[in-house]
């Protein structure tokens, strides 16, 4: 499909040279974004989220996906980020985050991460136009065309081979992806809990002992031959 032959394709300079002023404007855009005030609940949750060595606006370096969440939700605040009409999206708010966070978390150059930013806008941009502008009236067409167009960009910067898309149906690849983020989202949570719940369980078990051992241990108590559980 265009879509893996775009991997293929060399990016010209001049290309390189527009994506460049597409991610200023972005990171305008997103630093602008921390005065609204729909940004003081976003820098509240980034404070709450584990530090890491990607760069987030402010004062914050997150993991990626904090990152990406952070940066991405800032960046749109204003609505004054790139928009191409006629596919009705905003390309930047879901490629730049991500190839940012994930150059980064590669190690890529800023060479990477342009040419990760062409092949990202023109993924969303052509689906956008695929799609056409009747989708925008039941879907946030960035939202729907975000997602592949993201994961062009980042496809780009993990070095993944044409022939990984090609051997691989579109809709195994988002279901996988879905998969992934639910399985790392319950991981966290059932952490969490444990750390929480394991130093209360200590303590009630050790007042429980210290009370009466018998009646600590016993699984179904019974007073005058009636079940109190």
């Amino acid at each position: 499909t265009w879509l893996v032959q775009s991997l293929r394709r060399p990016i010209p300079t001049q290309d390189r040279r527009r994506a460049a002023l597409h991610l200023l404007d972005w990171l305008a855009c997103a630093h602008a974004g921390q005065a609204c005030e729909e940004a003081a609940p976003l820098r509240r949750w980034a404070a709450l989220r584990p530090a890491g060595p990607i760069w987030a606006c402010g004062p914050h370096s997150l993991q990626a996906e904090d990152a990406i969440r952070f940066n991405g939700s800032l960046g749109s605040l204003l609505e004054m980020d790139d928009v191409h009409r006629e596919a009705v999206v905003h390309p930047g708010d879901t490629v730049v985050p991500a190839a940012l966070a994930l150059a980064q978390r590669e190690g890529r150059g800023a060479q990477d991460l342009l040419d990760a930013l062409v092949i990202g806008y023109e993924a969303g941009i052509r689906l956008g136009l695929l799609a056409g502008q009747a989708h925008y009236r039941h879907w946030y067409s960035t939202a729907t065309t975000g997602a592949f167009a993201s994961a062009m960009a980042c496809a780009h910067l993990l070095r993944l081979p044409a022939r990984y898309f090609e051997t691989r149906p579109t809709g195994t690849l988002v279901a996988r992806l879905h998969g992934v983020e639910t399985l790392r989202e319950f991981l966290t949570g059932a952490a969490a809990a444990l750390v929480i719940d394991l130093p209360f369980l200590a303590v009630f078990l050790g007042a429980m002992l210290w009370y009466s051992v018998p009646l600590t241990l016993i699984d179904e108590p019974w007073i005058d031959g009636r079940k109190l559980i």
